[in-house]
């Protein structure tokens, strides 16, 4: 199940880096369309990568 935990944040974090690297490239751009859209992104990666440790807490604790 940690295992599972483990791979589940990787990918999280994964996505979590292209999203930020594509809102950048709104920034640069001045594409607001872009910059929302990977900011929702951001936004749900990041409350999927909390989710993560906090199952990963209690599975190790």
């Amino acid at each position: 199940m940690a295992t599972m935990v483990l791979l589940r944040l990787l990918c999280t974090m994964t996505g979590l880096s292209l999203a930020l690297g594509e809102g950048m490239q709104g920034l640069m751009d001045n594409d607001a369309a872009m910059f929302a859209e990977s900011f929702w992104l951001t936004i749900a990666a990041l409350w999927i990568a909390v989710e993560d440790h906090r199952t990963l807490l209690e599975l190790l604790s």
